[in-house]
């Protein structure tokens, strides 16, 4: 279908001043599809400026797309950082896409009025706090007994644009062969770079008491560079580990589509292979779905898949400190936000697992609840 600002041949009847005093109207009257498609095709026409960026971000803004919006947003500021319209709408669509790394490093250039009225004149020392309890129940109780497992952990930002995480964990089991019980400690940092790529290293340590075999710690190291895209973050990973006295590096790849370009829906892949210094590569992959379909509701679900053990996901964040298979793993979530300050989530998942020693087969059906608190 031709726009009715087009000929039917696809050729501009308009100019500067007719982009200027359309867009204008349009974005009075609030017809934000209007102001977006006019706008989109005056900038294939070469026709750029200040205001049409302007409106351009305000209509996506307005219509809930802020992945969209933010092109426009950091165009219009890169023409005129005079004016703050454009820093304060840039800094709102980095916040609801998740790009809080991003919002606070944009947050050190406002001005003091600009700070004041988008609430970062005072810097939190702490972004949020997280609890959580689970078990693991398997379906052979002749092989495990019920895992319990806690995990606490805080989310800080420093010096506005750097993100650091960090979380301590404690699970323990009986089993057939004795019984274990674990102490975990997880770093991360996040640091926005140029050109809108995030680096995230990250560092974890576990303690596995394997009772009467071995009492050891082990580490790991990883490393994540994220790339954000209007509509797609590809990201690339990388780790070491030493888990039970084999050294692993882990390689890997991601993607993840956001189709509305908002959070409401995003879809994503990744694809790892796990080379250990001792025995065959292994690859594993995950698919996941998240969809919000308000405020304050969000529910993802994820599955895995492979024959991998010794292996590590999101960013070395959770370790298979086992010698077993993971075959596969389904898992959903939903997380339900009583009121700004707090956030409460369930975990349902179902592990198809190969024991060791033996080859045995059995699932392990896993349940855990969680806490988020924003100060």
């Amino acid at each position: 279908m031709v726009p009715h600002f087009l000929k039917a041949q696809d050729e501009p009847i308009f100019d500067s001043k007719m982009v200027e005093d359309s867009t204008y109207r349009f974005y009075l009257d609030g017809d934000w599809w209007s102001v977006i498609s006019y706008g989109e095709a005056a900038l294939k026409e070469n026709i750029d400026y200040y205001y049409l960026r302007m409106r351009l971000g305000i209509a996506y803004y307005k219509l809930g797309r802020f992945r969209m919006a933010i092109p426009h947003f950091e165009k219009a500021n890169e023409m005129n950082q005079l004016e703050e319209g454009a820093k304060e709408y840039l800094y709102w669509c980095y916040i609801y896409s998740d790009r809080f790394e991003d919002a606070g490093k944009l947050s050190k250039t406002f001005s003091a009025e600009t700070a004041k009225s988008a609430g970062t004149e005072k810097q939190k020392s702490i972004a949020f706090f997280l609890l959580e309890s689970g078990t693991k129940i398997a379906d052979k109780s002749s092989l495990f007994d019920p895992l319990w497992y806690m995990q606490g952990g805080t989310g800080h930002m420093l010096k506005k644009q750097i993100y650091f995480f960090q979380s301590a964990t404690f699970l323990s089991q009986n089993t057939y062969w004795g019984s274990y019980k674990q102490l975990e400690y997880y770093a991360k940092v996040n640091m926005p770079i140029a050109k809108s790529w995030c680096l995230a290293p990250a560092f974890h340590i576990t303690n596995l008491n394997a009772s009467p075999y071995s009492n050891s710690t082990y580490f790991l190291g990883s490393l994540n560079a994220t790339k954000q895209l209007k509509l797609f973050q590809p990201h690339l990973n990388a780790s070491w580990s030493n888990l039970f006295g084999t050294s692993q590096i882990q390689t890997g790849t991601g993607l993840k589509y956001y189709p509305f370009g908002n959070n409401n829906l995003c879809i994503a892949v990744s694809a790892n292979v796990l080379v250990p210094s001792t025995g065959n590569a292994a690859f594993h992959f995950q698919h996941n779905v998240s969809y919000a379909p308000n405020i304050k509701w969000t529910f993802s679900g994820w599955f895995y898949h492979g024959n991998a053990y010794l292996f590590n996901e999101n960013n070395g964040y959770l370790v298979n400190s086992s010698y077993d298979l993971l075959r596969n793993r389904s898992s959903l979530m939903a997380t339900y936000s009583l009121h700004r300050h707090l956030d409460i989530y369930t975990l349902i998942q179902n592990e198809q697992k190969t024991e060791y020693f033996n080859g045995n087969n059995y699932q392990f059906n896993n349940f855990i609840l969680g806490i988020k608190y924003i100060p």
